[in-house]
């Protein structure tokens, strides 16, 4: 489907609303809610993509961040909570010169980047308990190499926006991320989808 300038717009304002209700909502709750806000700005960002659908994105974000804020907030604890061992870790062995604990420091971090990366989007399309959806996204993230390839460039892309282009860029770079994610993954979700069987909801 081809956009005009008007329908470009139009999506564009979604995108930097979206932005905003991410960023609102996860400063007022001291980021505690920031991974539910992002699984529910992917929930939209995937409806935006399919523009057979009727989005609406305000009642769509909260609806989505309601139903996954359990998960979502558990995941991004749980991460925090390991980044900053991983921080004391490497830290460590800065200072005792341990080159063998700072590599796998480094590659305990990749590993919750590359699992981080399908996490949020993966809880907002398919259902399943806690564990499968984990164990889903490490699985994609190992198999899905050209994917996971693309996604970790978005990660660059959005840090040299930050550190290389303006902080300022924050306001939209949420955004653009689950954008780009969003569109590197649709075409993986609606194969996965489309081989379920019985479930269409549901990644096994």
């Amino acid at each position: 489907m081809k956009l005009d300038l008007k329908d470009f717009y139009r999506i564009l304002s979604y995108y930097i609303l979206l932005n905003l209700l991410v960023l609102g909502i996860s400063f007022i709750g001291f980021l505690i809610p920031f991974g539910a806000a992002l699984t529910a700005s992917y929930n939209v960002s995937f409806k935006l993509l399919d523009t057979k659908r009727q989005t609406y994105v305000v009642k769509d974000f909260f609806s989505s961040f309601k139903k996954n804020f359990i998960p979502a907030t558990l995941y991004y604890l749980i991460i925090v909570l390991l980044l900053t061992g991983l921080f004391f870790m490497h830290n460590y062995a800065v200072n005792t010169d341990s080159t063998i604990l700072r590599v796998s420091v480094y590659i305990a971090v990749f590993e919750i980047v590359i699992v981080s990366n399908y996490f949020f989007a993966v809880l907002a399309i398919f259902k399943g308990n806690f564990t499968t959806l984990v164990k889903n996204s490490m699985l994609l993230a190992h198999t899905q190499l050209l994917t996971t390839l693309k996604m970790l460039g978005t990660n660059a892309l959005m840090l040299l926006l930050f550190f290389r282009v303006h902080s300022m860029t924050l306001l939209i770079m949420i955004a653009l991320y689950v954008f780009l994610n969003a569109f590197h993954l649709r075409k993986l979700f609606d194969l996965l989808i489309n081989k379920t069987v019985g479930e269409k909801d549901e990644l096994h």
